[in-house]
């Protein structure tokens, strides 16, 4: 019957029986397994079980254990394979144990001695010689000689030298077997590697030693709370005999009750955490005395399942007297408020109380053997080294000391010491101190110092306030003036711009050189100078770096800033700037610090409101003057430019007029160059040169046409600049700024109707010159020579000799123009009045063919408003018709140039057109305009001639000379519309309604109208007496 298959335990345990029939004990098996005796047990006796072991009692309380001797004489091809299998060792035979070859070994031998078993059995290699370590070879021989003598067994532990040189010690158990000859016996055995239980040995043995040689009480416990173990000492201060206290139960030594204090106090520790308990308690001798003592307790595993103890305990009677006396001492100092400590002669802390080490956030006792020097600066710690010796020399019976030194909490403290010395055997002592924090009397004091400071500050800066009108001086004084007062590094003056998204470094003390003045902070961002302005208080910040309440800015970061004081120069709702001051230390300001910020912030408000209030007061009377002067300049334009006949004369006269004025620096007035499209001077006064080294483009795409002239070119509208240093499209041109001085300007667009003949540029060295009426005054006169050099350039047309002639024709122009008509309709385009705001009205005759495509043409034609037919006086083949035009593009260019239409017909669905132009006007205009209008034009004539036609120089006379626009436009009006025929085809009310004007306006401008006229008729013809 098979047996059983065994646990890895038991098989281990097993392994532990290295001969069949060698008994053990269970001492001996646990030591090999390093188990309990009780775990050890519980396996041997489940081997007993499984048939592997036999047992019987020894005495009267131990067991020996063996393998029975059937399982090892088993068949040589089964039991010989398992005990090879199983052995964990050298299982060797030979001849002699005491030198020459082994004539078997197994494979374990490798293992154990590095060798392989062949060079063993070989004889290569000798057990005796080459593998005993030569110290233990002699002991090992004399050891198995001796042992045989006695039986045919042997055990004995050596060591051996393994191949790689490294030394371990092996238990060496063999027999003698004695075959047929008995003179030539066997040596069979098993060798062990036992380095590591005889290293536990040594360790056991040194541990032996020292607990015998402490001087505390050691005692050792089994789980009955009996003593098993005590040492030497332990032995002394009990009074029992050593041997005596073993197997006595622990209540022999002290009371009942502390030994169960010390089983509930350890009962519940697992002994595997090796935690120590301390119990003080008392034990009592032999004799009866009792003792005080401390004992240290811990727990072990008894190896049965049970849980000891162990323990030290110390006699503590001499400390306990001089406890109680130090307990008295230490009452009075623990309780003192004053911070006591004293430090020996190398400066090292050998006592401190409470109230000393809470201001360091440190345990009394963590600070003993620290130097003292560590925790307050070198300069007291010389002085109070200097006063020490001074004690120890006898120079003086007391010494103090002031000083201001920093808790672990960072906070400041200002302490007054008093110092005396304990002399010490052998010549050494100790410094003994008393301190007594006065912090509150000193802070007073310095706090009444400050604020006297301040004040003195406060009433510098109000003085130079008052006798100072310059915002800048007095805010450079104010940033010192704080920088002092308060100690900070920096102090800076935070003007907001107009915009209110930035704030600029204006004035300022310790910041990088460059920073003053070009520095900006943004006002919209989480920075501190944002909240500020947001804020109605001032805003205080005591370390930057952990501020939650918004971030610090590259100004202050840039600069190390940790602290600060922040506050609104001006009311919060419409604020100037700021005002701050900071530090780089970390730093708790006073309430008084901040109202100091407060006021100088206060003072500086009510300085800038004064100097703007004067600012304002002296810019209304500059305003009203220049007003004024302007006034006068256009009125002297106005008379001055109906004098000149040309548009260069009317151009110089205004330049010339603005600059001789004390209000402004300098003019010029230029056009743009088609080609380049770019601006020309035309002509410039109180300046000379002022576009030669500079380009003005009109394109919106070039950044240089991106500036007032541009701009009133494009627009037609004026453009005024307000102040030059902050306007952001100035930059092509700040050096001309900074050249010429000017801080503002007005670009004023010279047009009349719909046409720019340039734009008029005045600068003044005010800023915000030409706003409000002062801007008004100037789009009037920019209207005005507007309206004169039209004026000019109509005069030069009509009063010309020489006109250029510009014929064109538009063939099929009513199917260009998509408007169905008969090829018979004719239309004759007589005359064309202008009206004021690009408006005209143009008056003709139609064939009735022709009015249907009239009608057709205004409902297609944006420019052509509206149109009407009279009858009236002509052939009944023709009606007479008046069109009301919005901007015509061809009408519009000709009037702006002074020219005329002298012909315009459509014929046999043909449109010709003959235009009659001044030499000098810019006739290419022209023909782009036309060209614009009708891609498809034939230009027929671009000719000069001279007029033929000389008899109605009178006519032009007075139409340009005696006549102004309203009247020349009056009248016109009212003969083309037919109000001079009888019967009259349009009453007055007619004609007003198509000047857009009332009546009673329309009949005064016309008698006016016709008085010039007569006049000039009747004062031309004189009688000739002769």
């Amino acid at each position: 019957m098979s047996r059983p298959p065994l646990t890895e335990p038991l098989r281990e345990t097993l392994a532990c029986f290295e001969e069949a029939g060698t008994p053990l004990s269970t001492t001996e098996v646990a030591e090999r397994l390093d188990l309990g005796r009780r775990g050890t047990y519980d396996r041997l006796d489940r081997l007993v079980d499984h048939g592997r072991l036999e047992t019987k009692s020894v005495g009267s309380s131990a067991r020996v254990w063996w393998q029975p001797l059937h399982d090892a004489t088993d068949s040589k091809s089964g039991t010989v394979s398992s005990l090879l299998d199983n052995v964990p060792g050298i299982v060797y035979r030979c001849r002699t144990v005491t030198g020459g070859s082994m004539e078997f070994v197994n494979e374990a031998t490798t293992a154990i001695t590095g060798y392989e078993p062949s060079v063993l059995e070989s004889g290569a290699v000798t057990w005796e010689d080459d593998v005993v370590v030569a110290a233990d070879r002699a002991t090992r021989r004399e050891d198995i000689r001796t042992q045989l003598d006695d039986d045919d067994e042997f055990v004995l532990e050596y060591r051996i030298s393994t191949a790689t040189g490294d030394t371990r010690w092996v238990r060496e158990r063999g027999r003698r077997v004695s075959d047929d000859d008995a003179s030539s016996p066997w040596f069979e055995g098993v060798i062990t590697d036992v380095t590591g239980r005889t290293d536990h040995e040594r360790v056991l043995e040194r541990y032996k030693r020292m607990i015998e040689t402490v001087g505390d009480g050691i005692y050792a416990l089994d789980a009955d709370e009996r003593f098993i173990a005590v040492n030497t000492a332990f032995s002394t201060i009990v009074g029992y005999d050593r041997d005596e206290l073993i197997g006595m139960p622990a209540s022999t030594v002290t009371s009942q009750r502390t030994v169960e204090r010390i089983r509930d106090r350890t009962g519940a520790v697992p002994p595997d955490e090796r935690t120590v308990v301390t119990i003080p308690e008392t034990v009592r001798t032999e004799e009866g005395d009792a003792i005080p003592v401390e004992n240290r307790v811990t727990t072990f595993d008894d190896g049965e399942g049970g849980v000891g103890r162990v323990g030290v305990i110390r006699d503590i009677s001499d400390r306990r007297a001089r406890e109680r006396e130090l307990e008295r001492y230490e009452t009075i100092v623990q309780t003192m408020q004053d911070w006591v400590y004293t430090v020996d002669s190398d400066g090292r802390f050998t006592f401190v109380n409470p109230s000393y080490a809470e201001m360091f956030d440190r345990p009394p006792g963590e600070l003993v053997g620290v130097p003292a020097r560590t925790l307050v600066d070198d300069a007291v710690a010389e002085r109070a080294q200097e006063l020490e010796h001074e004690l120890v020399a006898g120079e003086r019976e007391e010494a103090t000391l002031e000083a201001e030194f920093e808790t672990s909490s960072r906070e400041s403290v200002v302490a007054e010491a008093k110092f005396g010395v304990n002399r010490l055997d052998g010549g050494d002592y100790e410094r003994i101190a008393v301190v007594r924090d006065i912090t509150e009397h000193v802070e007073y004091e310095r706090a009444l110092e400050v604020r006297m400071h301040q004040l003195d500050a406060l009433s510098t800066l109000g003085q130079v306030a008052l006798s100072d009108t310059d915002p800048e001086s007095i805010m450079a004084e104010a940033v010192e003036l704080v920088s002092e007062a308060l100690g900070t590094e920096y102090c800076k003056v935070l003007d907001l711009t107009d915009d209110g998204d930035e704030l600029r470094l204006t004035e300022g003390v310790g910041w990088h050189e460059g920073i003053v003045g070009n520095a900006t902070v943004s006002a919209a961002d989480d920075s501190q100078a944002a909240h500020t302005l947001a804020s109605s208080t001032p805003v205080v910040v005591e370390d930057l770096a952990t501020e939650s309440r918004f971030s610090g800015p590259s100004l202050l970061t840039d600069h190390d800033v940790r602290s600060g004081i922040s506050s609104i120069i001006g009311p919060p709702t419409d604020p100037w700037g700021i005002l701050g001051a900071h530090d780089t230390d970390r730093r708790e300001f006073s309430q008084q610090d901040v109202d100091f910020v407060q006021s100088v912030a206060n003072i500086l408000a009510s300085t800038i409101h004064r100097h703007e209030y004067e600012q304002t007061l002296l810019h209304q009377r500059k305003r009203v003057a220049a007003l004024n002067d302007l006034h006068d300049v256009v009125q002297e334009i106005t008379d001055a430019v109906i004098e000149e006949s040309t548009r260069e004369a009317i151009e110089a006269t205004v330049c010339e007029h603005l600059t001789a004025s004390e209000s402004y620096l300098f003019a010029w007035i230029g056009e743009v160059d088609d080609r380049s499209r770019t601006v020309e001077l035309c002509t410039e006064a109180g300046v000379e040169g002022y576009l030669d080294d500079i380009v003005i483009s009109v394109d919106s795409d070039n950044p240089r046409g991106k500036g007032p002239t541009a701009r009133a070119f494009r627009t037609g509208e004026i453009q005024t600049t307000g102040d030059v240093t902050t306007y952001e499209h100035y930059t092509p041109w700040e050096d001309h700024a900074d050249r010429h001085g000017f801080r503002s300007s007005a670009a004023v667009p010279i047009a009349y109707q719909d046409t720019v003949y340039g734009v008029l540029n005045v600068y003044a060295d005010r800023p915000g010159a030409f706003e409000g009426d002062e801007r008004a005054v100037f789009a009037q006169l920019g209207e005005i020579v507007g309206h004169a050099i039209a004026a000019t350039e109509r005069k030069r047309a009509l009063m010309s000799d020489e006109v250029v002639e510009l014929a064109f024709r538009i063939t099929d122009v009513f199917d260009t123009l998509g408007v169905p008509t008969d090829d018979s309709a004719t239309i004759t385009f007589e005359h064309a009045i202008p009206l004021g705001d690009g408006a005209y009205v143009v008056y003709g005759t139609a064939t009735p063919t022709a009015v249907e495509g009239l009608h057709t043409l205004v409902d297609k034609r944006a420019d052509w408003e509206r149109i009407s037919f009279r009858d009236g006086a002509g052939s009944e083949s023709r009606r007479h018709f008046e069109l009301h035009l919005s901007s015509p593009p061809i009408l519009s260019t000709i009037a702006a140039v002074g020219g005329a239409v002298e012909r315009a017909v459509v014929e046999d669905g043909d449109y010709q057109m003959t235009i009659h132009l001044s030499p000098s006007t810019d006739v290419q205009r022209v023909l782009d305009a036309v060209m614009d209008t009708f891609p498809d034009v034939q230009v027929l004539k671009h000719r000069q001639i001279t007029r033929a036609d000389q008899s109605g120089e009178l006519t032009r006379d007075v139409l340009v000379d005696e006549l102004t626009d309203r009247q020349r436009t009056t009248l016109e009006t009212a003969y083309r519309s037919g109000f001079f025929e009888w019967p009259r085809s349009a009453s007055g009310q007619a004609v007003a309604e198509t000047l857009g004007i009332a009546p009673p306006t329309f009949h005064q401008h016309l008698r006016k109208a016709e008085q010039n006229v007569f006049e000039q008729v009747f004062s031309s013809t004189t009688g000739d007496p002769s």
